[in-house]
């Protein structure tokens, strides 16, 4: 079984030679970068988006980042693909990927293979996986005694002459004389990432089955920050004709949701901002981080049927169908102003493919 990860992306990082793949963000279901013939563009994001490869998942070119004509979400739409359904990853870099896909493979493909039925009794798999992210080291802030030193020695060095310290420095009285608000602690915490998996593979004389079921749960360091995935793939394969005739059936049922922050780099910055002699309630000041929830729906099946005609001599016909939907729900509020922003977006995109393919393979020597 493939180890835990948001993608089958990052398990590729650093093993694959001549492709590069680069995470930019640390944030949970992040999208990577995935080079594979050089950057088609100088900027960074421009370079990411026109170089990305095409994706082919069990015979089906599916829908990608880029590939979709709309961009709701944002997020890695292929961090659906569960790693432990994955049997096999060949990346194509040279002309051979052109001459079976055509212009779509000029940036490489990734041709993925999911697991089927193994003959023998039905093997049943059930696996969990825990893991613990921790919060980096966080800068130190001064708050109560500490602050109320330094206040004291500016206003002793820079104020003008008759200008008085503010009271929270200097009344006992004072609410907030000795109050220090952790604000990094109330945006940053130690988080759980939870994944589970489950399937039963078998086969008989006539045939092949594969179920798998799989959920996964990272939640982050940041607030308001996760990454949800459910996933489900089934797949059988019939044989007849004293197995000249093979059928393939498959049917994948996927969603994705993440949650991230609108402003996540502000959001840091902000953690240091704030005086730490302020609660998290102070009148007016209201501090409320926003939240985007990210969700994409993925249902992919696949059909297709090999007759083996004669010696070295081949037919196949397939017929793919892919529906992807993706939702977006975004909410902030202004620390100082108490105005809330809500919006939504939601697009839709489907996929067909219908192909037929003669193949004579002789062998020769």
């Amino acid at each position: 079984e493939a180890q835990s990860a948001e993608s089958f992306e990052s398990l590729l990082q650093g093993r694959i030679a001549g492709v590069n793949i680069q995470l930019n963000s640390g944030e949970p279901g992040a999208t990577p970068a995935i080079i594979i013939r050089g950057l088609a563009a100088v900027s960074r994001d421009d370079a990411s988006a026109l170089s990305e490869p095409l994706y082919v998942v069990d015979g089906m070119p599916i829908i990608s980042r880029t590939s979709s004509e709309f961009s709701i979400t944002s997020t890695n739409i292929l961090a659906d693909l569960n790693p432990s359904d994955i049997e096999s990853v060949v990346v194509l870099k040279d002309a051979s990927a052109a001459a079976i896909y055509g212009s779509r493979a000029a940036n490489g493909v990734i041709l993925i293979t999911t697991k089927k039925g193994k003959i023998g009794k039905p093997q049943i798999n059930f696996n969990i996986r825990t893991g613990i992210n921790l919060v980096p080291q966080l800068l130190d802030v001064a708050g109560g005694a500490k602050e109320r030193e330094q206040v004291a020695g500016l206003y002793q060095q820079y104020a003008p002459y008759g200008t008085y310290m503010p009271s929270m420095y200097t009344d006992i009285t004072n609410p907030f004389y000795n109050n220090s608000s952790d604000w990094q602690g109330y945006l940053y915490g130690t988080s759980i990432t939870q994944d589970y998996n489950t399937s039963i593979r078998g086969a008989g004389d006539y045939g092949q089955y594969s179920i798998s079921l799989g959920y996964m749960d990272n939640k982050g360091i940041l607030f308001n920050t996760g990454f949800k995935r459910y996933s489900s793939l089934a797949s059988t394969t019939f044989y007849a004709l004293n197995k000249k005739l093979i059928i393939n059936n498959t049917l994948a049922v996927s969603r994705t949701d993440q949650g991230r922050n609108p402003d996540a780099l502000s959001t840091g910055y902000s953690a240091l901002l704030p005086l730490p002699n302020n609660p998290l309630v102070s009148g007016a000041e209201v501090y409320q981080p926003g939240k985007s929830a990210n969700i994409n729906d993925r249902v992919r099946f696949s059909s297709d049927a090999t007759l083996n005609l004669v010696k070295d001599l081949s037919y196949n016909v397939n017929l793919s169908m892919e529906y992807l939907r993706s939702m977006q729900d975004v909410y902030s509020m202004s620390r100082r102003t108490l105005r809330a922003d809500s919006r939504s977006a939601s697009g839709e995109n489907r996929n067909l493919l219908f192909q037929n393919t003669l193949t004579y393979a002789p062998q020769f020597g």
